[in-house]
Order: structure tokens, then C-alpha cells, then sequence
């Protein structure tokens, strides 16, 4: 793999341990300054080498003459007492550059930014510039793992008595945050370091832009947008449906509310097919009187900002919700573990509708059990899919009017309610597979007791 390399000084690089003499470690005393940098990845591989050198008090990169004052800012830096912990100051995150960076920054990081509604555009600036907000995303900036990128920096100055003073980085984070000091084996969170560096390098310097910081700005919008991403969705459905969202405030409140054009096995159109995708409003919603961990998973149609249902649904949604309330031992396990989250699907016009009803009877084809199909047909409007556990590793199951269910599909073991992964036979389904789990087609009586029914073998 071809690699980029320049050097600036055809002195013999000499590193040495951690400084044995503080007091000699001032700018006047600089002997060298070497710096090297590299990235490989998916791409092509780069390095630079930088080699700094001091003579008659003055400091050059070959011929050319360097500021001593960026050696002095470097040497200050490694000198000062480590930091253990991103810190807003020393990042640069100030109220004043806040304020001044809030929307260049969006505009960077999210292209619908520039085309938002201005009440979607203030909660972010807002949300960029309030600390408690911060302190939740900043830490998370350091804190994320990234493949196909592995930059390396390291940094070595060489004092004239012969100690030195150096730091070394790995990370892929802004400012290549945090160095491994060569002082006591210190890591240090010191944007001060990461700037002196780069400012010592030529501009087009392996890592020169990361080291300095300059997608801090987009970053910290993007984690922010992250942030509020609930609170933006809202706010969109808001001001294209805001009489659909005061029509279903009557009975519920609305924990949050998006527009979208996505299918799952319960609704959506495959966007495979030559048939256009369809547009739903999804909404989560809850009643006051019901447990904390028990919400309605609304969708329904939407055109020219308009939805269809909502009557319809305000008017039979109240029986799907009691159905597996009226189980006595699903009831009581749904308050006894709260942090286990009970979807009620309502798509459409019904809970189970015909999307479900299609894909439910090719998995259980696909399983050998056709005879669940038939029996779930000719109770499909009676049915209320409660859907259990992590999102997108769900379980799914059916509720009957007499109080059986059926567990359908799972991706996870989060939503088998009494049971693991380990009691049921499990077959790939016929469409939307799960990384894990899939499809079973297993009964369980009214009372809660597991009625395995097994396919052909």
C-alpha cells in the first residue's frame, strides 16, 4: 500500500524516556521536537514525519524558520497537569462559542437543517447552547468505537540536557483526545496539546485537521441532533398534523409522534416492490391509568397532511388495550417488571391487520405450521399484537379473545415474558429475519402455561 511521507529534517531521530530534569523542560532549553503522524484504513496509507531543530536560540523545520513561540505553547502544554476527563474550557466549548457556532454547525452536520421549521431550528440552538444537555453529549464524543480508521500521532521534545517529554495518541476522537504522556504514564484530555502539535505541522499533515479540532463543531451537532431527535420528530408532526395529535390528546398522551415511510412485519410497504411506499404517522402513545411500561404503537396513513382513522381508532382501540390486561398472569408480570416495555399495535384500523395477518401466515408456511394461519384468520379482528421487549429485538404475540396467546416471531430474548430463548423451537422466518431468534408459532394457555407445538420434522 502506497504511503504518504514527508520529512522536514534529515536529523537523526533520538527518543528518549520520560523527563528526568523538570526544570530544564523550558522552551530555551529545546534541543528538538519531533512529531510523527500516520493513518491507515480503507484507503491508502499516510505518515508524516516533522523534525524541529533548535540553533543559536532559534527553531527551524529544514531552513525554514518556526515560531518559537508554537514551540513554547507545546511545551507548556506538556507540562501542564493532566486532565482527566473532556473538559468544556479547554475544548473550546465556551458560551460565547456556542452562541456564535450553534447554526454553522448545524448546517455542517444535518442536511435538513437549512429546510427545518424555525421551531425545530430553536429547540437545537437551544439545545446546543444549554449545559445540561452538554454534559450528556460531550462525554459521548470520546466514547464511541470506529472501524476502518486508525490514526496514530506522536509527539517527542528533547531537552538539551538530554530528557524529553513526549505524548502519544491512538484515538480516532477530535483532537485525537486523549494522549498517553510519557510523564508517570499519565492520559490527558488536553486539547492544549493537540492544537500545539498541529500547529506545528504543514497544513496538509496526516491527521493536521483532526488533531486540531476542526469537526468539533459538526460532531458535537451531530450528538446533539441525536439528543433531541425525539423532541425534533414531534415537532415536525406537529406542524403538519397538529389537529390528528390534538384529536388523539383527548384520550392519551403522546410520547412521541414521527412521520415516515418505513415497513416492518406489522405495516409499511417492502420497499422492494414497484408499489409506492406508504406514509404512515407513528405515534406512541399512553393513558394516564395505565402501567408506565404499557403503550399504544399507533400507525396510520397520512396524504397532503392529512390522517386517515383517528376516529376509528378512538373508537376500538379500548378493546385491544384491555385484552391482555384481562389475562391475570400477563397483567401481573407486566407491573412486576416495568422495565419491560408492552406495545399494543394498532395499524390502520385494526391491531392485527392485514399486513401481520400476510406475513404471519408465510412464517408459519414457512415452519410447518399452516393450521395456526386458519385459526388466526378467522379471529383476526379480535386479535390485539402485543409487542414485547427491546425495539427492533422484539417479541411478538397474539392475544385472543379467550385469553391464549400465540408467540409469533422474537428477535431477542427481552420480550419472551416467562419463558428463554431455550423453551421454544425457533425456525427462520420467511421474511424480516431477525439477527437473532425467529419464528415459533408456540401456544400458551390462558393460564400461562407453554403449549409447545412443534412443525413436521
Amino acid at each position: 500500500m502506497a504511503r504518504f511521507r514527508l520529512i522536514f529534517c534529515s536529523l537523526p531521530l533520538i527518543l528518549f524516556g520520560a523527563s528526568t530534569s523538570l526544570a530544564a523542560n523550558t522552551p530555551e532549553a529545546v534541543r528538538e521536537v519531533t512529531i510523527k503522524s500516520n493513518w491507515g484504513g480503507l484507503g491508502t496509507a499516510q505518515e508524516t514525519e516533522v523534525t524541529i531543530h533548535q540553533k543559536n536560540g532559534k527553531y527551524y523545520i529544514g531552513r525554514k524558520l518556526v515560531n518559537s513561540d508554537m514551540v513554547e505553547a507545546l511545551v507548556s502544554a506538556l507540562n501542564e497537569p493532566a486532565i482527566a476527563d473532556p473538559d468544556f474550557a479547554n475544548l473550546g466549548l465556551t458560551p460565547e462559542w456556542l452562541k456564535d457556532n450553534a447554526t454553522s454547525a448545524a448546517v455542517k452536520s444535518a442536511a435538513n437543517f437549512v429546510d427545518a421549521a424555525q421551531n425545530q431550528k430553536d429547540l437545537f440552538i437551544k439545545s446546543f447552547n444549554d449545559p445540561e444537555v452538554l454534559h450528556k453529549v460531550v462525554p459521548g464524543l470520546f466514547h464511541f468505537v470506529r472501524t476502518d480508521d486508525y490514526p496514530s500521532a506522536k509527539v517527542v521534545v528533547t531537552f538539551d540536557d538530554g530528557s524529553s517529554l513526549s505524548a502519544e495518541s491512538h484515538a480516532w476522537y477530535e483532537f485525537m483526545l486523549p494522549w498517553k504522556l510519557s510523564r508517570n504514564g499519565e492520559t490527558s484530555y488536553n486539547a492544549d496539546i493537540s492544537r500545539a502539535v498541529a500547529a506545528l505541522m504543514p497544513k496538509k499533515a496526516t491527521n493536521r485537521e483532526r488533531l486540531a479540532g476542526q469537526g468539533l463543531d459538526a460532531a458535537l451537532a451531530e450528538s446533539v441532533m441525536r439528543y433531541i431527535e425525539a423532541d425534533w420528530k414531534l415537532l415536525d408532526t406537529e406542524n403538519k398534523l397538529s389537529g390528528t395529535l390534538t384529536q388523539i390528546r383527548v384520550a392519551y398522551t403522546v410520547e412521541s409522534a414521527e412521520i415516515n415511510p418505513y415497513h416492518h412485519p406489522e405495516y409499511g410497504i417492502e420497499w422492494n416492490t414497484k408499489q409506492p411506499h406508504e406514509t404512515n404517522l407513528h405515534a406512541i402513545l399512553h393513558k394516564t391509568d395505565a402501567p408506565s411500561n404499557y403503550v399504544v404503537a399507533l400507525v396510520l396513513r397520512v396524504s397532503n397532511n392529512s390522517t386517515d382513522g383517528v376516529e376509528q381508532f378512538l373508537r376500538s382501540s379500548q378493546a385491544y388495550e384491555s385484552a391482555p390486561l384481562s389475562i391475570q398472569w400477563l397483567a401481573d408480570y407486566i407491573r412486576q417488571y416495568p422495565e419491560v416495555l408492552f406495545r399494543v399495535s394498532y395499524v390502520h384500523d385494526s391491531s392485527f391487520g392485514d399486513k401481520a395477518m400476510s406475513v404471519f401466515a408465510n412464517d408459519m408456511h414457512a415452519i410447518g405450521k399452516d393450521d395456526l394461519s386458519g385459526e388466526v384468520k378467522a379471529q383476526q379482528s379480535q386479535i390485539t399484537l402485543l409487542i414485547t421487549g427491546i425495539k427492533y429485538a422484539e417479541s411478538y404475540w397474539l392475544v385472543f379473545p379467550d385469553k391464549h396467546m400465540i408467540l409469533w416471531r422474537y428477535g431477542g430474548p427481552s420480550g419472551l415474558l416467562n419463558w428463554k430463548q431455550a423453551d421454544f423451537s425457533t425456525a427462520r422466518c420467511s421474511e424480516y429475519q431477525e439477527v437473532g431468534g425467529g419464528c415459533v408459532g408456540a401456544v400458551v394457555s390462558p393460564d400461562g402455561v407453554l403449549i409447545q407445538k412443534l412443525g413436521p420434522d
